[in-house]
């Protein structure tokens, strides 16, 4: 009987399968076979190495890996030649976790003669410790013997995996998957070999596989929420997520939920983003995730997207209170606070915040953009051409060179060098002929410096090359109002707003229309304290001038008052005049027409008729008519009601804005019989031009002849002067449209009046000029100087003020 047993136990290790335990259905068989052969008794005694086995296999498979090791331990020790002993206890240590045991005992194994599924437990044992190498040469192994075998050829793919290889990994594991297309553990490693490998699209289309022959795989329903956001299809992962938020950790939905409202911000969505990232801060402010990386990030979303929409006092509310508690924020956020604070007019801020985030990158070519822009605003003019013409020396991208190029280019027509500018866009044109943007910001400067025919040239040759250049189209209705183009101008603006409704630059413009179309208030006055009596020992002039709306684009009607008084030794002399008329402005032309009474003894109607033609960007022709002259002078109304009706004819050459030369011609005859001819010869150059100082010379010729003599008013036969002037100019204060200016000039000349020889004469000037604001303008001065009167110098001491307001 023994001896019967121990055949049968022979028969069953030789046959059994190498790549399993001996199982359960074998000692059926045994069994069997011995019933057949009649041979039932007493099998085996309870400690036999056979009942010894079976009970540690059992107890393995239980769980019980502690109490099965020991008996595994010692069949291999007692049975030293019998090495499926060995085997089973290094697959059972294998279970049982303790890996690097399983390794120590592989100098006791011939791995050549191993089977595979030993093979696989040590490939296993040498994955969990991490040993992806000597994993990949233990499966290699295994896979030769048995290249059949899924498990094998699973675990050599699954330890390429581990050890970074996923492109190594993925052509196995098709092959596995082209012989068993519906085993879901070869698609779980395929999917996440596709997913390491950057394959998103391939690993979503496995896990769609899975879902089909799984729809509960959780695994697979959870990757495809994860990929849809890496693949920037965002929407769609939140939906996702919303749906399944068991599937996801906190952190991973709140970061897909982020993603959806950064992607929003990106497509200009910022409406649909606002709502979400302020849900999103509530939820987390309800569980206590306040300090949470993903309710800072929503914060700071949320400041891009308020700024998006210009809601920048709460964009400066949520930056201030970031930086009250001391937390570090991003510089995409930074940008958004600096863009709220140029929005409110605090430069400064911005500033500061453009030069933080260049301390953290220093080569973040946009900041260094921004904090030009903002140098500029905060009137550092010397700073900020430095500073863009470093970026612009330094760049190396041909793209970013040529735009930093274009900045500063520009950035010397803001600070008034227009000149230069011209220059440099012009050089710049000579290489990017093409270039729509470099054509409209020539353009720009074309319109400055006074040539609004060139510049609306410019303008529809960067629409040409690329018709939705915004800033073309903008400059377009620029050079349009210019040339008086009044009706075409508007078409343009309400086009732009059609297709730009919200953008920034088009608001400004349609603001700029708005005042324009506003009634117009001019108010000049001016007094004078004469140390002789020829003009009077007092005088004081007023000039007002009301403008009505525009009427059909090109009309306003206008009211006109005029008062004039001063002190003679034979009284006083009062002057004053009202009329009303009509301003017509169109391309190339402007009139005047002007019906006034007065005062009596003014009181006789009155014509007054003014006219210039520009027929191009230099020339300037004008004519006058007044069939009651103003220019009459005071003390011939005084004493002897001395009226006169005058023409006129002049003529001006503007070569750009900082250099002209003007003539003029006048006749006026005077009711009591003078007839005098004036003219005058007047030249104007910019001496020296900086963005805070300026030094402007002229050079000016007037003369007249007059033919009554003993006039009883201030009349020379004929009578010449020569001037010549300098006027400092200083930038004291500029913040957007609100500036302040002041000036100191001089002048010297020589007086030459027949009869009476020549004279030196000198005058000195101080005044103020405020821009209040885009519709109010204010100047006012004082100046003391030194005129000739037959031959006698006197002085005088003169003010005035000038004031401009649209309403």
């Amino acid at each position: 009987m023994p001896l019967l047993i121990d055949l049968f136990s022979r028969i069953e290790n030789t046959f059994a399968p190498a790549h399993r335990l001996p199982s359960r259905r074998w000692n059926v068989a045994w069994m069997m076979l011995l019933c057949l052969f009649g041979l039932i008794g007493p099998l085996e005694a309870a400690d036999s190495p056979k009942v010894r086995y079976e009970k540690a296999l059992q107890l393995a498979r239980d769980g019980k890996h502690d109490a099965a090791l020991p008996m595994l331990r010692q069949l291999a020790e007692e049975f030293p030649k019998e090495p499926f002993y060995l085997y089973d206890y290094m697959t059972v240590l294998s279970w049982a976790g303790r890996d690097q045991e399983v390794l120590s005992l592989r100098s006791r194994v011939d791995l050549a003669a191993a089977p595979p599924y030993l093979l696989e437990t040590l490939g296993r044992s040498a994955r969990n410790i991490r040993d992806y190498p000597l994993a990949i040469r233990f499966y290699e192994m295994a896979t030769k013997k048995a290249p059949e075998r899924v498990e094998g050829g699973l675990g050599l793919a699954r330890a390429h995996l581990d050890n970074g290889a996923p492109q190594k990994a993925i052509p196995i594991l098709q092959r596995l998957d082209e012989k068993h297309p519906k085993r879901v553990d070869i698609l779980e490693a395929l999917a996440e070999a596709y997913r390491l490998d950057q394959k998103n699209i391939e690993a979503l289309a496995v896990y769609h596989r899975i879902l089909h022959l799984d729809p509960e795989h959780r695994e697979a329903r959870r990757q495809r929420i994860l990929i849809a956001a890496q693949l920037g299809a965002h929407d769609l992962a939140a939906s996702l997520a919303r749906e399944n938020p068991a599937l996801l950790s906190d952190e991973e939905f709140e970061r897909i939920i982020g993603d959806q409202a950064a992607q929003s911000i990106r497509f200009q969505k910022a409406d649909a983003a606002i709502p979400l990232l302020q849900e999103q801060l509530s939820r987390l402010e309800g569980r206590g995730q306040s300090s949470s990386p993903a309710y800072q990030r929503a914060r700071f979303d949320l400041m891009a997207a308020l700024r998006d929409r210009e809601r920048m006092e709460e964009v400066i509310a949520l930056y201030e209170t970031l930086s009250a508690e001391g937390i570090e924020i991003p510089d995409y956020a930074l940008r958004a606070a600096a863009d709220a604070y140029i929005h409110e007019q605090d430069p400064e801020k911005a500033r500061d915040i453009y030069m933080k985030i260049l301390e953290r990158n220093p080569d973040d070519f946009d900041a260094k953009l921004a904090l030009f822009y903002a140098y500029f605003d905060t009137g550092e003019y010397s700073s900020a051409l430095k500073l863009i013409d470093t970026v612009a020396a330094e760049e190396q991208d041909p793209s970013r060179k040529l735009r930093a190029e274009s900045v500063a280019a520009m950035g010397y027509a803001w600070a008034g060098q227009l000149s230069k500018a011209q220059r440099r866009f012009e050089l710049l044109l000579e290489r990017q002929p093409n270039d729509p943007y470099l054509h409209s910001n020539l353009g720009y400067v074309f319109l400055w410096r006074g040539w609004p025919r060139r510049a609306e040239e410019e303008f529809h040759l960067s629409q040409s090359i690329e018709p939705e250049v915004l800033d073309a189209q903008i400059g377009e209705v620029g050079a349009e109002r210019d040339l008086f183009e009044f009706r075409a101008a508007e078409e343009g603006i309400i086009g732009l707003e059609t297709r730009y409704p919200d953008h920034r630059q088009v608001e400004r413009l349609r603001r700029s229309w708005n005042i324009h179309n506003m009634r117009e208030l001019r108010v000049a006055v001016s007094g004078r304290h004469n140390s002789g009596t020829q003009e009077g020992a007092k005088d004081l002039a007023v000039d007002l001038l009301l403008y009505s709306r525009p009427l059909d684009y090109n009309y306003r009607v206008f009211a006109h008052g005029l008062y004039s008084r001063s002190e003679f030794p034979e009284g006083d002399g009062l002057y004053r005049r009202y009329g009303a008329g009509l301003e017509y402005r169109a391309r190339d032309i402007k009139v005047e027409g002007e019906l006034s009474t007065g005062a009596s003894p003014d009181t006789e109607l009155g014509l007054s008729l003014r006219a210039a033609w520009m027929p191009n960007d230099f020339w300037t022709w004008g004519a006058t008519l007044d069939t009651y002259s103003n220019d009459v002078p005071l003390r011939g109304r005084l004493n002897e009601e001395v009226k006169g009706w005058s023409v006129g004819l002049s003529a001006g050459y503007r070569f750009h804005e900082s250099r002209s030369i003007g003539a003029g011609v006048q006749w006026l005859d005077f009711s009591d019989g003078n007839r005098r001819i004036s003219y005058s010869l007047v030249g104007y150059q910019r001496l020296i031009n900086r963005p805070t100082y300026k030094l402007d010379g002229r050079l000016g010729f007037y003369g007249s002849n007059n033919t009554l003599e003993n006039a009883s008013y201030y009349n020379p036969s004929s009578d010449l002067s020569a001037e010549i002037g300098l006027t400092n100019e200083w930038l004291v204060f500029r913040r957007y449209q609100r500036s302040f200016l002041h000036r100191l000039g001089g002048t010297v000349g020589t007086y030459l009046q027949r009869g009476f020889g020549s004279n030196g004469t000198w005058g000195v000037f101080y005044e103020h000029e405020w821009n209040l604001n885009d519709r109010l303008y204010l100047l006012y001065g004082v100046g003391r100087f030194r005129p000739v009167y037959d031959g006698v110098s006197e002085t005088s001491i003169r003010w005035y003020v000038t004031l401009n307001w649209r309403f």
